[in-house]
């Protein structure tokens, strides 16, 4: 059964985003992760919820996958540099869609 991730994004300074973005793909499909999609400025349609400035959302084999790519040794140091100029909220889900 397949997992998603999605990522909701506050940029306060885009500083770490260069390197983020240089090495974090690899990693993310070394543990079955593909990117679905990006977008920034996410409008919201009802209900209440803080809206970051970007939404993203991805695909892994497993829940595991997901677990174990966000506690990665190689992941860990790129997790500590989006930190210091974004704030993030992740959830993960299971579907059978």
């Amino acid at each position: 059964m397949a997992a998603y991730m999605v990522a909701f994004t506050d940029t306060r300074d885009a500083g770490w985003m260069e390197q983020y973005i240089a090495a974090v793909p690899a990693i993310f499909a070394s543990f079955g992760g593909e990117y679905i999609a990006n977008g920034a400025a996410p409008e919201l349609l009802e209900g209440i919820l803080d809206v970051p400035d970007t939404v993203t959302v991805s695909r892994f084999p497993s829940l595991a996958a997901i677990r174990a790519f966000m506690a990665s040794d190689e992941y860990r140091p790129y997790a500590e540099l989006r930190k210091t100029g974004s704030s993030f909220r992740i959830l993960a889900f299971e579907s059978d869609l």
